[in-house]
């Protein structure tokens, strides 16, 4: 029987350079255990653990994961890995439900995936078969958080879950929105949640700050933030590496230098165990992990340089198909790479994978590159991964937004134009729409570095500016959203392409109205109702129509807002369309509150109307009005030449 690399990798033995035993955190763990007792008692529990890199984080989360296991737990891990400055979309979710898939085997997958296995299949294909011809749209996205959910609802009836998701930080967007659903949505069932995230990597606009105190807000989530250890935890920490005291000079030095930061501790130590700083400790902590990088063997080097081009973790087959080396070469450095703790081997799942053992790491050897080096691995990578079998839903779209990342590195500006638009689309499709925003505005960057980005993309960059604000207003980011159409809109207006401009200026007040704009959205929508051409019915006239109709009626000029949306009907039933009849029909029928007090009572209640209007307006902005209900479902207008309109206001 031949063995396998990784076994052989593992079976290599080392000297310590980690403690065996979790130090200082007596308390934090104390907080996990009881969580876990109250979500083995059937209680719902969530967990956001706090801290700067270097805290142990991770190893805590290790930690709970035994604890949880021992108690027959079934575990679920995953994590947001950093892409080139973004993560992938439902990144942890997709590493999590593989590993699942993996574990329970067909059968048993489909048994917990239950009615909704095609709408997991959109993370994971092993769950069922990818729908590809369903609309983008906000409503859609919640199939996918209930599917989700109903996932977590079986599984707890089998066992209880916990579920860890690290590296919070570098969450996408759509993986924020899952968590933030799971944390309302799920109660009264054994289910845990554990997610960490790095404090120090949050400025004040970070996006995880908002989404933290939504859940703070919500009351439903428990905080643990490590702190730095004592100088006592310091000296345990030392002991539990060397088996024995530590003298209390290399103490006072390791504690004073790491200022009890157990991962720099671990590496101060190291770098004097290995006699390679001198007499003294190195100065900065990027030479501290160089100094313990530079005793592993060359053959080991190379190995590192290569995987620290694909990122914190990389696939065993990939990084020996990048690095191109004999596989005795290769495993030798691997061996070595191990062996001097700078790599850790992870199995489990489909997928047997290296990953740095720190952040860090990874950044100070990718530091180390030359800029050509850096270059052609990138290349070599992005080679790789394109000549690998497409997949299906997320997976498929966090592949080309690592095609996108690594292209770009390599300054291949056309290919990387290509992927970040393949990706945008496979992130859509996948109902991501925060990371589908960020390849369309990726794109937008490339524009103009591009040969013929118009042949390339199969529209022009009014339509990417287009896409980019609906991936935006779908994903809920309305600012942006705005940003984009307004820009989109102000290159329409020098085009001739009336119908066009219209569309485009009604989707731009759409946005607006929904930020909360509504002095905005009101201009806009006249805008729209007099670029739009007049000379025929069309379906995008009888939309301004009904827009303008429904935000007059919220202002309460009902005698305006009712002609307009009487228009609206007529020619959404000549021309046969939705887009404006059910909102127009809405306006139409709906009375005046205030009237109707005054019917009642005699007099004109002012302040009923006002009070009336407020409520209107509460209800629509919270999410219960049309805008947040159902997404835009439009698509470019029948082109032609310029036809009469309704009083353009471009035309002096």
């Amino acid at each position: 029987m031949v063995e396998a690399p990784l076994t052989r990798i593992l079976r290599f033995m080392a000297t310590r350079v980690s403690s065996p035993v979790v130090v200082g955190r007596d308390a934090e763990l104390s907080s996990i255990e009881k969580a876990l007792e109250r979500a083995a008692a059937g209680e719902t529990v969530h967990l956001l653990v706090a801290g700067e890199a270097g805290l142990g984080k991770t190893r805590l989360t290790a930690e709970a994961a035994r604890l949880a296991g021992d108690r027959g737990f079934r575990v679920l891990r995953g994590e947001c890995l950093n892409v080139g400055g973004s993560s992938l979309p439902y990144g942890p979710f997709v590493e999590a439900l593989r590993g699942l898939a993996s574990e329970l085997g067909p059968a048993a997958t489909a048994e917990v995936a239950g009615p909704a296995a095609d709408d997991l299949a959109r993370l994971v294909p092993a769950f069922g078969s990818v729908e590809t011809n369903e609309s983008q749209s906000e409503w859609v996205q919640s199939r996918l958080f209930e599917a989700l959910f109903g996932l977590f609802d079986r599984l707890g009836a089998r066992s209880p879950v916990l579920l860890i998701v690290e590296d919070l930080h570098w969450a996408d967007t759509a993986t924020r929105q899952t968590i933030a659903y799971i944390v309302r949505a799920l109660h009264d069932i054994p289910f845990a949640f554990v997610g960490t995230f790095r404090s120090d990597e949050l400025h004040r606009r970070h996006a995880l700050l908002p989404w933290l105190a939504e859940l703070d807000r919500g009351g439903r989530v428990e905080r643990i933030d490590l702190a730095r250890l004592d100088r006592g935890q310091v000296a345990r920490l030392l002991t539990a590496i060397l088996g024995t005291q530590a003298d209390a000079a290399l103490l006072d030095e390791v504690f004073r230098r790491s200022d009890g930061n157990p991962f720099f501790a671990e590496e101060l130590l190291a770098a004097s165990r290995q006699g390679t700083a001198g007499p003294g400790l190195p100065p900065t902590l990027r030479e501290i992990l160089l100094a313990h990088i530079a005793v592993v063997p060359e053959t080991a080097t190379s190995v590192l340089r290569v995987a620290a081009v694909a990122g914190r973790r990389v696939e065993h087959e990939l990084l020996a198909e990048v690095a191109d080396l004999p596989e005795d070469v290769l495993l030798a450095g691997l061996r070595a790479a191990v062996a001097g703790h700078v790599l850790v081997v992870e199995t489990g799942g489909d997928v047997d994978r290296y990953a740095f053992r720190h952040a860090l790491f990874q950044e100070a050897v990718y530091d180390e590159l030359l800029p050509g080096e850096r270059r052609n691995l990138h290349r070599a990578f992005a080679e790789a991964l394109a000549a690998r079998t497409p997949n299906a839903g997320a997976a498929e779209a966090g592949r080309w937004a690592e095609l996108a990342h690594h292209w770009a590195a390599a300054r291949q500006d056309d290919r990387a134009f290509d992927a970040s638009l393949r990706a945008a689309s496979a992130a859509m499709e996948s109902f991501a729409f925060g990371a589908a925003m960020i390849e369309y505005e990726r794109a937008l960057d490339l524009w103009e570095d591009v040969a013929d980005p118009e042949g390339a993309a199969g529209f022009d960059r009014i339509e990417l500016y287009r896409k980019a604000g609906f991936a935006a207003y779908l994903g809920a980011d309305y600012r942006r959203a705005v940003t984009h159409r307004r820009e989109a809109s102000r290159l329409a207006d020098r085009t001739t392409d009336l119908l066009r401009a219209g569309i485009l200026r009604e989707e731009l007040a759409r946005g607006l109205w929904v930020m909360g704009d509504g002095k905005g959205a009101l201009q806009g929508y006249r805008e729209a109702v007099a670029i739009t051409p007049a000379d025929q019915p069309t379906a995008e006239l009888a939309r301004a129509l009904s827009g303008l109709g429904q935000i007059l009626m919220l202002v309460d000029h009902y005698e305006e807002a009712a002609r307009y949306c009487q228009e609206a009907i007529a020619i959404a039933r000549q021309v046969g369309a939705r887009a404006g009849g059910p909102r127009a029909q809405f306006v139409r029928a709906r009375p005046d509150p205030a009237r109707h007090v005054q019917r009642r009572h005699g007099r004109d209640h002012g302040g009923a109307r006002d009070r009336s209007r407020d409520a209107r307006l509460r209800r629509h902005r919270s999410g219960l009005g049309e805008p947040r209900r159902v997404a835009l479902r439009l698509r470019d207008g029948r082109r032609g030449g310029r036809p009469h309109c309704r009083g353009d206001p471009r035309v002096r």
